[in-house]
């Protein structure tokens, strides 16, 4: 039997430390709102994933099947996790291999260790949204196309192979998130530019581009009349949260993106900066750092300008080559083992601190859990949930079904009366909150109880007179009789006839 080899060992470990990382703790923390629509859109029928609803939703609807079939495993937060965790522990091989053809071993090794701990891939790979997905594919084909460049050597078959994995990642990106069709014009700049740098066109090479792109675009084609009426009609309130593009919004997000303490950050810039001119007689190196690292939020800027897109979420995935970036840099000190070995140490301290937040080492109950077990130990079938906004209709529909209680008659609502995309997901039905007032008046003239339900921490704090309290106040000058708790981080008031 053959034995791993030492690289193949060292591989191993990194990815297996990589994947611990991700997995350490990973059911703690509670999920968010966009956790919670996750969830609501992969417990949705598989008929409404892949029907005419799917165009309701912002993004393709290919993660959230994934997801949904992974509730095999179960629907508790550490058992949802896992999927992203496994993708994000899959990019390290991806990253090294990138390093390794471009760099050698020793700059791929230092580049996988550098992003196993880097903290935007593991805030995004302990989350269930498609982000450590994309980034895994995003990544494999840059690592698929750089196997296939003019002037690198592969055996026939495995050329073939490296295709059809370009084809394959570039699909699958394409389908995950709308943002990734940016990943057509970059892939494109980079055979371009790495052409111009390396003074060499090679037309054969350009026709099997364009072919094998031309098919990774197929599956995208049944999404794109969606995209399209996304790009040209009025911005939706799933994205009129995003900041407008302002210079200090863009300073803010690309900070974020690389969250690294206000004390090292003029370092590690400083390194990024000093590697970036180290790669400037590497004409493949340099192309996919100026393509991915420069291009990619250039051009989301731009699209900014049409819809609001520049944010974090968008970019993170490019940042898996700031990894390599950095330890190009580090090579440079391969004369001095020790400095380069302190250096990285160093890196990965303060890495891992800046992903401190990402872990929690008590399990904290979901927003909606303790009011949901509260209202399940008291309430009647015939009872009437009113949940406002429509967020916490969202954390409210998975803490019920963690308790395996039968649903109330439920519906939500939301300040102003805004409509929201999700809203044709939910499955507690989008009222006005002058139908929400009706309807609890309603249920209580029938002699029947209702309870409200309302954030007591808000994301997005109501306006004035539009919240829960006005329509509370109305239905007890109407002579019913409200009563006022918390629990947990929803407040409660039950209202009796």
């Amino acid at each position: 039997m053959r034995r791993p080899s030492s690289e193949t060992a060292v591989l191993a470990v990194l990815t297996l430390t990589g994947l611990l990382l991700r997995l350490f703790a990973l059911g703690n923390q509670r999920f968010w709102q966009d956790e919670h629509a996750t969830y609501l859109l992969a417990s949705a029928p598989l008929a409404d994933l892949l029907g005419p609803k799917s165009a309701l939703e912002t993004n393709p609807p290919l993660y959230y099947i994934l997801q949904k079939a992974w509730f095999f495993w179960g629907d508790s937060r550490f058992a949802m996790r896992t999927l992203p965790a496994l993708f994000g522990a899959g990019s390290i091989p991806v990253v090294y291999a990138i390093g390794r053809r471009l760099h050698g071993r020793s700059v791929a090794t230092v580049a996988a260790l550098l992003f196993i701990s880097a903290p935007v891939h593991l805030h995004y790979a302990r989350e269930i949204r498609c982000y450590s997905l994309l980034t895994l594919t995003c990544a494999l084909a840059f690592a698929c196309l750089l196997a296939v460049l003019p002037g690198t050597e592969l055996q026939p078959r495995r050329r073939l192979f490296a295709w059809i994995g370009y084809t394959l990642s570039v699909a699958i990106a394409l389908v995950l998130h709308n943002t990734a069709i940016l990943l057509l014009p970059l892939l494109g700049a980079f055979v371009f530019t790495a052409a111009y740098l390396q003074r060499a066109l090679d037309r054969s090479f350009l026709v099997r581009f364009a072919a094998f792109t031309s098919l990774a675009c197929v599956p995208f084609l049944f999404w794109l009349p969606n995209l399209i009426a996304q790009a040209t009609g009025p911005t939706g309130a799933a994205v009129a949260w995003i900041p407008k593009t302002t210079l200090a919004n863009v300073y803010a997000q690309l900070t974020a993106t690389y969250p690294y303490a206000r004390w090292c950050k003029p370092i590690v810039y400083a390194g990024a900066a000093a590697s970036l001119w180290l790669s400037r007689k590497q004409p493949r190196t340099l192309a996919l750092f100026l393509v991915v690292l420069v291009g990619q939020p250039m051009l989301l800027l731009l699209g900014s300008l049409l819809k609001p897109m520049f944010i974090a979420r968008a970019l993170q995935w490019s940042t898996l080559l700031f990894s390599l970036l950095l330890a190009v840099g580090l090579e440079a000190l391969r004369e001095r083992t020790w400095l380069r070995y302190a250096l990285v140490a160093a890196l990965t301290v303060v890495q891992l601190q800046a992903a401190a937040e990402a872990y929690r080492f008590t399990r904290e109950p979901e927003v909606a859990e303790v009011a949901a077990a509260h209202v399940v130990a008291n309430a009647s079938p015939r009872d009437l949930l009113i949940m406002l906004p429509y967020t916490l209709s969202l954390a409210t529909t998975y803490a019920w079904d963690l308790t395996r209680a039968p649903r109330l008659t439920g519906f939500t609502g939301n300040y102003s009366d805004r409509g929201q995309e999700i809203g044709n997901w939910l499955r507690a039905p989008l009222r006005s909150r002058a139908e929400l007032l009706a309807l609890a008046r309603a249920q209580l003239a029938r002699h029947q109880r209702v309870w409200l339900f309302a954030e007591a921490i808000p994301d997005f704090p109501a306006p004035q007179r539009e919240g829960l309290p006005p329509l509370i106040e109305r239905l007890a000058q109407a002579g019913f009789r409200p009563e006022t708790a918390r629990y947990g981080g929803v407040i409660v008031t039950r209202v009796d006839p």
